[in-house]
């Protein structure tokens, strides 16, 4: 195996590579990719053959550093599709060759990344810390009946409750108005690059803004959702606190999925997890299956990689 390094906006092949793939997504593909300042790609091949693919996260400090973090769909995309044993052992060479790459020219990597077979030994053992985390994902090739089925009593209750107050909801793909979805946003420089990810996906209809209305007050209520040719994914969601006792966030939620599931069409739709007890607590209660994955950290200076504390999630 051997590694080769290209321009992305000269692999004219890549779109077709990233959806044969065995774990491609939207977060995966160029045009996402260039909004996030990503110009190379760093190819493995196997004699004449690309195995897998690794988006190049670099900045001038010499930094690999996945944007954002939270979503857990970054790292390798394994174009083969693996059947056996020793198409698995394939694996552990590509994550040799990346790690090697990584560490002669970084001296800072952070990224996500779900394990095809959950091994992340490779990098255990090459001082990578492994960063526990959760998304939730669910399955929308069940019926309508059956998913409501699986939510909680609470998460029903409240999505009738929404119903008795007379808020108005909308897809807004046209005017977007996206200063309350980015409130947790202070950086400007931040969340320009937000906003333009944001349209992006819209203009590529792979994006929409889902908005909840009073009609004196304005939004109280948005959720931002991605897609690809396979799952639907949450971006970031705002829910105004004075309206939240009114079930809203649920029923943001809910109108997801099913846009998700009727006219998207997609067959998953991923929660986009966290492991804030609160947060992860209540997307457990939509039903979804949980989904195991990984934020990988390296530091060249490995006693100040030890000093970060990873695991302090409040």
């Amino acid at each position: 195996m051997n590694i080769r390094i290209y321009k992305l906006l000269k692999m004219n092949n890549y779109e077709q590579l990233v959806e044969k793939s065995m774990n491609g997504t939207i977060f995966h593909t160029k045009n996402y990719l260039l909004t996030k300042g990503v110009n190379n790609v760093l190819c493995i091949y196997n004699k004449e053959e690309i195995f897998a693919i690794f988006p190049l996260y670099e900045n001038s400090e010499r930094k690999y550093q996945q944007l954002p973090m939270e979503t857990p769909y970054g790292g390798i995309v394994v174009v083969k599709e693996l059947h056996n044993r020793h198409d698995y052992e394939y694996l552990r060479e590509i994550y040799k060759l990346i790690i090697e790459y990584l560490k002669d020219n970084y001296i800072q990597i952070d990224f996500s990344i779900i394990p095809i077979n959950l091994d992340v030994f490779p990098f255990i053992n090459e001082n990578f810390i492994p960063e526990v985390r959760y998304t939730y994902i669910m399955d929308l090739t069940m019926s309508i009946e059956k998913i409501f089925l699986k939510m909680s009593s609470n998460r029903r209750r409240d999505y009738k409750k929404s119903f008795k107050e007379n808020f108005i909801i909308n897809i807004n793909n046209a005017d977007l108005e996206i200063s309350k979805i980015l409130f947790w946003v202070n950086d400007s420089y931040l969340k320009n690059r937000l906003e333009e990810e944001m349209k992006l996906l819209i203009d590529k209809k792979k994006g929409a803004l889902l908005n909840i209305y009073n009609k004196n007050y304005g939004i109280i209520g948005q959720l931002f959702l991605c897609w690809d040719w396979k799952c639907a994914y949450v971006q970031n969601v705002y829910v105004d606190k004075e309206y939240a006792k009114f079930g809203i966030s649920t029923r943001l939620y809910i109108e997801a999925i099913l846009y998700a599931k009727e006219i998207l069409k997609v067959k998953k739709f991923d929660f986009n997890g966290s492991v804030l007890a609160g947060v992860e607590n209540y997307y457990r209660t939509f039903g979804g299956e949980q989904q195991l994955y990984f934020n990988l950290h390296w530091m060249e200076n490995h006693s100040e990689l030890l000093k970060v504390d990873y695991y302090d999630y409040r």
